[in-house]
């Protein structure tokens, strides 16, 4: 079993950063399926819709978390960074990658790759991991359950090396981080307000009216 979180390997990659992408990649695969209901569609057509809206959703995603998600290639070889650790998304089998971006690597991401291992290997002070050269994938994988048809995604983060052999692999199933965290670095003080006035009426008006 393969215990190592990826944060050992580039420490930009923390349970909330993974959460925040994997949420949103799952989402999206489930309204898609949602979605394409009718009897002409077939998994190619579910494919690239999913693959097509996911993608565009982590476009909109980086746009919004401009601190730390960045935009290497937005085109479809897409390429994504967390803090200068690119990554690319896939829906494939992590432990046999068929798809070009599950298996393969553009020029952009080696390159991407290099500088992100040059720098880290400078900063370290003692020495790097033996497989610490890896490339990264969020994987949606699709599950179906035989008793009732119904099928349901799990959204993985794996660090593969340059055979494709899984050296770590972190599941939003596993791994879910529910947070909420304030705008604001101080906690708005209580306004304290002044006690409501009551006028009682005045007896001798009370009497006046009356004897009217």
């Amino acid at each position: 079993m393969i215990e190592n979180h990826p944060s050992k390997y580039v420490s930009q990659f923390t349970d909330e950063r993974l959460t925040m992408i994997a949420k949103a990649l799952k989402e999206q695969a489930d309204e898609t399926d949602q979605d394409l209901q009718s009897t002409y569609d077939s998994g190619y057509s579910k494919g690239c819709t999913r693959f097509d809206r996911q993608k565009n959703r982590l476009l909109a995603l980086a746009a919004e978390q401009r601190s730390w998600l960045g935009i290497k290639d937005g085109s479809n070889r897409l390429i994504l960074d967390i803090k200068g650790a690119p990554f690319r998304i896939t829906v494939d089998d992590h432990t046999n990658p068929k798809k070009p971006a599950g298996k393969g690597m553009s020029r952009a991401e080696a390159v991407l790759l290099g500088d992100l291992y040059d720098n880290q290997m400078l900063l370290q002070l003692e020495p790097p991991q033996q497989s610490l050269n890896l490339k990264w994938r969020f994987f949606t994988e699709l599950t179906e359950n035989i008793e009732d048809g119904t099928t349901d995604f799990d959204v993985l983060f794996v660090g593969l090396d340059e055979y494709n052999a899984v050296h770590c692999v972190w599941k939003l199933s596993e791994n879910s981080v529910n947070t909420i965290s304030s705008i604001t670095e101080h906690k708005v003080q209580a306004v304290k307000k002044p006690q409501a006035k009551t006028i009682l009426p005045d007896r001798r008006d009370e009497q006046m009216n009356s004897d009217e």
